[in-house]
């Protein structure tokens, strides 16, 4: 499964818009070579997809980033630790679910920027890293 990538931008973007649809789902900004970028519209702003793992931003639109979401599905082995890891501006959460009965390991990131989420997930699937607060430990009771 591929990785899921969203990029969202400060209200400034909407500036560089040459066409938007009368509902605001859709924009189009023109990029540097001339090509078209399709911008989506929701509760948090415009935003990119990119469903082709990473694709980088394009230079019209890198100083309009206001953050930047992934998620990932990996393969349940080898292990990774479950819990909330941390590098530079990105933070992930890495935790484990079921659709219909299959279990899942699923990796959600949030940063400020591109190159940080990147890492950041790179780290995770190599096992280079450990979370900043694991999801695994025992619980201490509350008096």
């Amino acid at each position: 499964m591929a990785v899921t990538v969203h990029v969202y931008f400060q209200d400034t973007v909407q500036g560089l818009l040459v066409k938007a649809s009368e509902s605001g789902a859709t924009g189009i900004v023109q990029n540097t070579d001339g090509s078209s970028i399709v911008l989506h519209g929701g509760d948090n702003g415009w935003h990119m997809e990119c469903y082709d793992n990473f694709v980088g931003v394009p230079e019209v639109l890198c100083p309009h980033v206001r953050f930047v979401t992934l998620w990932d599905y990996p393969p349940m082995c080898p292990h990774r630790e479950r819990g909330v890891y941390r590098h530079g501006s990105a933070e992930a959460v890495l935790d484990l679910g079921k659709i219909g009965g299959n279990p899942y390991a699923k990796i959600q990131v949030s940063a400020t920027n591109m190159d940080d989420a990147q890492m950041l997930w790179r780290m995770i699937r190599a096992g280079s890293i450990r979370p900043a607060e694991s999801f695994e430990k025992e619980q201490v009771a509350l008096a």
